[in-house]
């Protein structure tokens, strides 16, 4: 995973999601000058902002990066006594572990394919759904 060839690689797209943890943090204050933030909370947006560049390379380190995420994220839920997203985190964290395994070696990566027109309708259509039935159930309606 950190080997000479690629540590360059991962101190970049560290950086890289370092600087937009900030510019988004600037725009949040931008827009509601009360806005603050923990250290943790950037460490936790930071670490989630380098994991999702990652996965967006296709690099089996993204998963290492979204354990700590996760983990950033469980400890701030939990500080802020938000039981049902640390619990989420959890489940994500063990996912992701499953997925460190299951995706294979770098170069011995099992191949990842595009879903067509008709898989993204099947896809939206049932988070369409579930966003639905959700937001009725949180209000109360069901």
């Amino acid at each position: 995973m950190f080997t000479k060839d690629n540590i360059m690689k991962h101190v970049a797209l560290i950086v890289l999601g370092l600087m937009l943890t900030w510019l988004s943090s600037g725009i949040a204050g931008m827009i509601d000058p009360t806005v603050t933030s923990t250290i943790l909370e950037f460490a936790a947006v930071a670490v989630s902002f380098t994991c999702t560049i990652m996965f967006m390379l296709q690099y089996r380190a993204a998963y290492f990066y979204g354990v700590v995420s996760t983990a950033l994220l469980c400890a701030l839920f939990v500080s802020q006594g938000v039981f049902a997203l640390a619990i989420f985190n959890g489940v994500l964290t063990l996912s992701l572990i499953y997925g460190y395994f299951r995706w294979g070696q770098d170069g011995k990566a099992i191949d990842v394919s595009m879903i067509d027109v008709s898989g993204w309708v099947g896809y939206l259509s049932f988070f369409l759904i579930v966003w639905i039935v959700g937001g009725w159930m949180l209000v109360g309606v069901v």
